[in-house]
């Protein structure tokens, strides 16, 4: 399964290559993200752990500045992510960075992660979700300017190509194809397939962990699901609420300390 899931990525980041920028919108252009080093003590065991948070929109330059926290700080291996999205090309590179480290990837309560922030996630070695995790799919930006035919095409084109990668990316982390479908067909720039729960996620994993010998590809095909999260408003409502503090797995954690590890604000 390990030589399969490199092919696999192999052909993902081909396509990406190819022309991938062209069909995502990029949240901002101006991105600006936090990443802090958290170190946390469970409220009942009074165990310490420490954590990677990610906060704010994914830029080119996160999954650089991410492997190098990672470099400095070997012990850690979970990284939570509060983030609206952001550069699309950068969440494949982050996801196949969690996928090489085997980084366990978390969306802590009040907290959101959407767009390429869930790409990135969905490249995690374990998943963790408290928060509001949400796909949507793929877009051009609106323009007023006449679009040719020969842009029609190659949009077309770029989009073909972008079905033919994202359902290899997901494939080669253990999803079904139907995660990939139900994106499309559900979802827009403002809608969003939303899952609330590690359980809601892991309802599209199909991938035998366990005997790989039984990791077949009628695995990948699902009966489709009936009880999707489509959101849209329900998401501005749930950021109009989150905590002001990171309140992790639920409350079971007490934040002991916070130390900045790069801050990118392009704006400043």
């Amino acid at each position: 399964m390990e030589a399969i899931k490199k092919i696999l990525l192999a052909i993902v980041y081909l396509f990406a290559f190819i022309g991938f920028v062209a069909v995502v919108n990029t949240k901002t252009a101006l991105a600006q993200y936090e990443i802090v080093r958290l170190t946390l003590e469970h409220k009942e065991t009074k165990e310490i752990t420490k954590a990677i948070h990610i906060r704010g929109d994914f830029d080119s330059n996160l999954t650089r500045d991410v492997k190098t926290a990672l470099e400095v700080n070997p012990e850690i291996d979970l990284v939570a992510l509060d983030s609206p999205g952001g550069n699309a090309d950068e969440a494949f590179a982050l996801a196949n960075l969690f996928s090489e480290e085997e980084i366990r990837v978390w969306v802590p309560k009040g907290r959101i992660c959407l767009s390429a922030c869930a790409i990135a996630f969905t490249g995690g070695y374990d998943y963790n979700v408290q928060g509001v995790l949400g796909f949507h799919n793929a877009y051009i930006p609106e323009t007023e300017e006449d679009i040719t035919y020969s842009a029609l095409v190659g949009g077309y084109i770029s989009g073909q190509q972008l079905g033919t990668y994202a359902t290899g990316f997901f494939v080669s982390n253990g999803f079904s194809f139907n995660l990939q479908y139900d994106i499309t067909s559900n979802t827009n720039p403002s809608d969003f397939l939303a899952f609330t729960s590690t359980e809601d996620f892991e309802k599209y994993y199909v991938r035998n962990d366990e005997d790989s010998t039984k990791d077949s590809i009628s695995n990948y095909w699902q009966e489709s699901h009936t009880d999707l999260k489509i959101w849209n408003e329900e998401l501005t409502e749930y950021r109009n609420k989150q905590i002001e503090e990171l309140d992790a797995s639920g409350g079971t954690y007490n934040i002991i300390a916070v130390d900045n590890l790069f801050t990118n604000n392009p704006a400043k």
